[in-house]
């Protein structure tokens, strides 16, 4: 089974009613956005230099996204040709473009992890596997507590 992108695991705490991770001030100030680019109210030139065409392919994608099993939407956030290439290849840039650079995320989870006692290889052997993504989405989940408090 294909493990799950960063693109897909933010995808997968949204909805198309509710803008996930954004919901969270904490997040807001990490990423410095009040709004995700897949949100319906967003306007272009808020976000990096999204015209109004490519918000509306990511929430086009988003949508699409949002309406597959959970198996299915590791498979399709990767696909390279379909209807939805566009708004799947600016929301995958943008993340990747972010997560690390501006936003550090990587190094604020390790340093909530440490700070409680708990580094990120243990998550991974507790939850015995090696993929990052599931760690990231376990984070997530416990984000409330860690990047919240």
């Amino acid at each position: 089974m294909p493990s799950i992108t960063l693109a897909g695991a933010l995808l997968s705490l949204a909805s198309p009613d509710d803008d996930g991770a954004w919901a969270w001030q904490s997040w807001r100030s990490i990423t410095n956005l009040d709004i995700p680019p897949y949100a319906a109210k967003v306007q272009s030139g808020v976000i990096d230099s999204f015209t109004t065409k490519d918000l509306q392919n990511i929430r086009a994608f988003a949508t699409e996204y949002w309406n597959l099993n959970e198996s299915a939407r590791a498979a399709f956030i990767k696909k390279r040709k379909d209807n939805n290439a566009a708004g799947r290849d600016a929301w995958c840039t943008f993340v990747n473009k972010h997560w690390q650079g501006d936003w550090k995320v990587n190094d604020l989870i390790t340093d909530a992890l440490n700070s409680n006692g708990c580094g990120p290889y243990e998550i991974m052997m507790r939850f015995k596997t090696s993929d990052v993504c599931i760690l990231i989405l376990f984070i997530a989940a416990y984000s409330r507590i860690i990047i919240v408090a």
